[in-house]
């Protein structure tokens, strides 16, 4: 009885897992509404990737052939097996005078690339996202390694680190602030309070002394007594 019973419940969820391919098959075998498949690479000017799709790693240049890379190496860092390498070069900070990085090479391999993730997500600037790229294929390996910022690209001016200004308000109460008074000497207090407590201990220690010097006295007497006898 068991052994009917496993079969039918078998086939049961076999019917379950198989109905959407089920729905699928039998849809498009008339219909042909639902293509999932594409004729690739017959479509390749045509085709598009979903949205979320990794196809590898892209900087944004806007308009004026500018990036918002500071070259601050994050992504290198974040990196786990060496895919991103960031050439760059010093220059003097137009607003603050004091050397900062430039970009001159952002060099993607492709190659060693495992699409994780971590470079995009660790970058402060968003100056890295996912492209859209598919066709990789190519028979020379130096042709996967890319430099990610186009040629006679620069830094976006507005993400030029800027000297924070200085609040005027913050100074001004500053100066309006009446000067703090002096707070008498901690060691003066002490010794203050320390004296009448000095001079009560040696009150105390002499009425200590004092019967012990008179049994001394005593104790001498009694020797010179005897000694006389």
């Amino acid at each position: 009885m068991n052994y009917f019973k496993e079969i039918i419940h078998g086939t049961k969820t076999l019917l379950t897992g198989m109905n959407v391919t089920g729905v699928y098959f039998f849809r498009n075998l008339f219909t042909r509404k639902d293509i999932i498949t594409q004729q690739y690479p017959d479509n390749i000017d045509t085709l598009k990737m979903f949205d979320r799709f990794k196809g590898e790693v892209i900087m944004s240049h806007n308009e004026l052939n500018q990036h918002k890379c500071d070259a601050c190496t994050m992504c290198e860092i974040a990196c786990p097996n060496g895919s991103i390498e960031i050439v760059f070069d010093k220059q003097p900070n137009p607003h603050t005078g004091k050397p900062m990085k430039v970009l001159t090479h952002h060099i993607y391999h492709l190659e060693m690339c495992t699409m994780c993730g971590l470079c995009i997500e660790a970058c402060p600037q968003d100056a890295i996202e996912w492209g859209q790229g598919f066709h990789h294929t190519t028979g020379n390996r130096g042709d996967l390694t890319k430099a990610l910022n186009k040629s006679g690209s620069e830094l976006d001016p507005s993400r030029i680190k800027k000297p924070k200004p200085k609040p005027a308000v913050a100074k001004k109460a500053l100066a309006d602030k009446p000067a703090a008074k002096p707070k008498p000497a901690a060691a003066k207090v002490e010794k203050t309070e320390a004296a009448p407590k000095a001079e009560a201990k040696k009150e105390v220690l002499k009425k200590e002394e004092a019967p012990k010097a008179e049994v001394k006295a005593d104790d001498v007497e009694q020797k010179t007594e005897k000694t006389e006898k």
